[in-house]
């Protein structure tokens, strides 16, 4: 509510029990007087067309006269409702401003003149019809303009709420044309800058059509009511351009003056846009208020625009541009507003209700009578006053903590998670994609307990892993739990794509027992046995990572009890189920360990897993120093982008498989539709090898339909490949430049993969468009151009650029670059300087980063146990912190 209220000069009600609307009211020299005297027009939805001519006198007493009866005048009933009113030069060789009225079915034009008498009435004005057209599609709103670029006339065109578009040339029919993908009529205007029309369609979507490609376009006055296989033929009707505004639009005004740029003015409920001509935005202003209409004027400042917009809560508010300059409060919400000069008023506001209340006022500093009313006294007392706070603060303790997430919400529900050892079951032909029945896989049974201090209602628990792994009957429904319950899932792995996460999280959605929905969640850490088994260790892999720590190495035999069980041995060697092997060597004089394999991606898994054992081993001895790594070598680059182009490489294959899918089956079709159609005429004719051609296209169909599941399937298995070496490259990343907590999460975002994205979703547009974001913010060098963000995810040709990307992003964080603000930038300078001794030689420092001392997933080896997903787990808080250390050893014996 405004501090302020509009000054009334004069107002009237127009009728009673008739409905008004946005389209309803017009402002102009109706009767062409030679004074330019203003009229006011409103045309009701009940058919009434009311012209009045407001003056108004100042009494003794400073207040204004008001409304007389013969400042209507005139009162006309038509036969239709009045949807709209306008004024224009709409009659051949004339100058004069006549009235367009539009009706659903009619739009009819009118001239009001006006006869002076010498008898006491005055002047008499009425209406005379100069042409109608009956419309073929019922109305929705009209639009004026110079279509076509004519000059000193206006023509007319009709928007119909079946997306027709009728186009009148004063006095004749000109034609008729359909939007496309037209399902709801909105607002529409004219641009006569660039002789184009703008709408909003359902999708929220802002469309220019240029008035030359709706006169070229392919004749439609009337479409084909039966035959839905009718194709017309000529050219289609193309948007010029489109822009998503994504929200409803309650207006499109257009701000043409001579002073400042031209704007198209696009109110939505809770945004105004302003965009050129071209498409162009030109501002964007954030409301906090539900709009209700809208109305430009020009502004004494050059360059900018002056608006008057009104709210659903009686509110005007007055922009320059974006920026408010006056708000009044008014006596009822209008539902149009406009701006004119009436009698010796300049910049009168005009406001019209959807009842009819008719309104001529002016801003003032009238302030508002309203006044709060002051609170009761009483006796202040320290006791009762503590009393009541304690009671308030109960109250407001009991509401938050009933929702989700919350201890008290935690506290109604416990679950527990524990694994059994890992045991082999048969293989069977939907789960593990096998020919052979009897191959028996790893699997683990899942246990989950729950338990309640209170009744729960409609328990509904998911069990969630990633594939490849699957959790048989992992989701499971409880009407009612009243105290306990426990509950087992087996989990395995079913096909022969890489694992690239071992998390196992419980999700449980229940009803509290007043009826609030609420979750609670539990995580573990399923055991390597599940997807990887023993194997020989091999000394010589095509890729190879050394990471260093602070501590003694530990033997093999006690990391990996469960995978190695020769106390002399140094080395661990481990398959994963259809997958490559990987070997973990152990250094004897240095604290280094060496994970190495042919495969780059299925480095992942063990690496993690080493240092979560490793951090696990340490925690029991619990020396007081904390565990650090750090990683020296080189980022792998190569390797990673090696997996980018398979990956990059299946993914073309299959959308080009797909789309040769869907033009055979289309074909399929046709083929299909000929022959039967032949085979159902009375007159038998020969099929022409109709039988022959659908005989092929079905075994292409067949072929290619068998392509593309073998090709899904690759997808699958590439997609969890890059998920792993992308997860991993980033662990790298990190410990070799002291990535804080808040950078990490926002690379990890960045870089994450979907595993249940299909083949239409594209990983390498995401991360583009993300990079270049990073390029352009935080990690923006002020001496190169950042390359452009795009503005919409297209598939990309190649990945060159993506592999670009990603190099200059990792280039700049090895500089020292950072993204968050909460540390100080570092520079390759700095980092220099503080490295230098005294003689000028440059220091080799590693970069170290230390694990926290809290209890992990699961123990290792042997059962596991579960931990609330609300606690912090350990490879986040080792992940957060990054510390360095002095220059170990280089050297790995095993």
């Amino acid at each position: 509510m405004s501090l302020f209220k509009v000054r009334e000069w004069w107002s009237t009600h127009c009728g009673s029990d008739e409905n008004f609307d946005t389209s309803c009211l017009c402002i102009g020299n109706a009767d062409n007087n030679p004074a330019k005297t203003i009229q006011i027009l409103v045309g009701s939805h009940s058919g009434v067309l009311r012209v009045y001519q407001p003056s108004c006198k100042m009494e003794e007493d400073g207040t204004f006269e008001g409304y007389k009866p013969d400042h209507l005048l005139l009162e006309c009933q038509m036969s239709q409702a009045v949807l709209q009113v306008s004024l224009g030069k709409f009659v051949s060789g004339s100058d004069k401003v006549y009235i367009a009225l539009l009706h659903p079915r009619k739009l009819s034009v009118y001239s009001i003149t006006g006869n002076a008498g010498d008898a006491e009435p005055g002047t008499q004005y009425h209406l005379s019809l100069m042409y109608e057209h009956n419309l073929q599609y019922s109305s929705f709103s009209l639009v004026k303009g110079t279509f076509g670029g004519v000059k000193d006339r206006e023509f007319v065109c009709v928007q119909s709420v079946d997306g027709a578009l009728s186009f009148f040339e004063q006095g004749s029919f000109a034609f008729t044309r359909f939007l496309p993908e037209f399902l709801l009529p909105g607002p529409f205007a004219y641009v006569s800058k660039t002789d184009s029309f703008v709408t909003v369609n359902t999708a929220f979507h802002f469309e220019s059509y240029r008035f030359q490609t709706l006169a070229v376009a392919t004749e439609a006055a009337k479409r084909p009511p039966d035959d839905a296989d009718v194709i017309p033929k000529g050219k289609r009707i193309v948007a010029d351009w489109s822009v998503s505004i994504g929200e409803e639009a309650m207006d499109i005004t257009v701000a043409d003056f001579s002073n400042a740029p031209t704007l198209i003015l696009v109110l939505g409920e809770r945004t105004l846009f302003a965009f050129k001509p071209s498409g162009e935005l030109h501002f964007l202003k954030m409301l906090d208020y539900s709009s209700a209409c809208l109305f430009p004027y020009p502004s004494a400042n050059e360059g900018s625009i002056m608006l008057l917009m009104a709210t659903q809560r009686s509110t005007l508010l007055v922009y320059q541009d974006t920026t408010l300059k006056w708000a009044a409060q008014l006596t009822f919400a209008p539902v149009a507003v406009a701006r004119a000069t009436i009698q010796s008023i300049e910049g009168a506001v005009v406001a019209l209700s959807d009842e009819g209340q008719l309104q001529c006022c002016y801003l003032g500093t009238d302030p508002s009578l309203f006044v709060a009313q002051a609170p009761e006294s009483r006796d202040f007392s320290f006791r009762e006053t503590e009393e009541e706070l304690k009671t308030l603060e109960k109250l407001i303790k009991s509401a938050t903590e009933s929702f989700p997430g919350s201890k008290k919400a935690e506290g109604e529900l416990k679950i527990k998670v524990i694994t059994s050892t890992v045991s082999e079951v048969p293989c069977l032909d939907d789960g593990a994609y096998s020919d052979d029945g009897d191959t028996l896989v790893p699997s683990v049974i899942v246990k989950v307990h729950l338990e309640t201090s209170t009744p729960l209602h409609d328990v509904h628990v998911v069990v969630q892993v990633a594939r490849p792994l699957v959790a048989l009957n992992g989701d499971f429904t409880l009407s009612s739990l009243l105290d306990y319950h426990q509950m087992a899932f087996t989990v395995k792995q079913a096909g022969d794509a890489l694992p690239s996460s071992l998390e196992l999280k419980v999700v449980a959605v229940y009803q509290s027992k007043g009826g609030a929905s609420k979750v609670a969640q539990a995580s573990l850490h399923l055991p390597l046995s599940l997807v990887a088994q023993p194997c020989m260790a091999e000394k010589a892999s095509e890729h190879k990572l050394t990471i260093e720590t602070n501590k003694p190495a530990v033997p093999s035999n006690e990391l990996f009890s469960d995978f190695v069980s020769d106390i002399t041995s140094q080395t661990v060697g481990m398959q994963f189920l259809h997958g490559p092997q990987v070997s973990i060597l152990v250094s004897r004089s240095s604290q280094k360990y060496r994970i190495q394999s042919d495969s780059f991606a299925a480095l992942w898994l063990p690496t993690m897993e080493l240092i979560r054992r490793l951090h696990q081993y340490y925690k029991r001895s619990n020396n007081g120093e904390a565990l650090k790594y750090s990683f020296s070598s080189n980022l792998p680059l190569q390797e990673y982008f090696d997996i980018i182009d398979k990956y990059f490489e299946v993914r073309q294959r299959g959308m080009e498989l797909e789309e040769h899918l869907g033009q055979r089956a289309a074909q399929f079709r046709v083929v299909q539709k000929c022959v039967l159609t032949k085979l159902k005429d009375k007159t038998p004719t020969p099929l022409n090898n109709f039988d022959s051609l659908l005989e092929v296209t079905q075994r292409e169909l067949l072929s290619l339909a068998n392509q593309q599941m073998e090709a899904c399937k690759a997808h699958e298995n590439v997609i969890s490949m890059l998920s792993s070496a992308s997860q991993l490259i980033l662990l790298l990343l990190k410990l070799k430049v002291q990535m804080n907590s808040a950078d990490f999460k926002i690379f990890q975002a960045a870089f994450a993969v979907d595993l249940n994205s299909s083949i239409k979703e594209g990983w390498e547009e995401k991360l583009e468009a993300a990079l270049c974001h990073l390029l352009q913010t935080g990690l923006r060098n002020l001496d190169e151009e950042p390359p452009p963000v795009p503005t919409e995810f297209v598939p990309l040709k190649d990945v060159a650029r993506l592999k670009t990307l990603i190099a200059v992003t990792f280039e700049r964080l090895l500089d020292g670059a950072q993204l968050s603000l909460d540390l100080p930038k570092r520079t390759t300078a700095v980092k220099q300087a503080e490295d230098c001794d005294q003689d000028g030689s440059v220091l080799r420092r590693e970069e170290m980063f230390e694990l926290s001392g809290t209890a992990l997933l699961s123990p290792v080896p042997g059962p596991s146990t579960s931990k609330s997903a609300k606690q912090d787990s350990e490879l986040e808080r080792w992940m957060a912190e990054s510390q360095e250390s002095g220059d170990p050893g280089n050297d790995l014996s095993p």
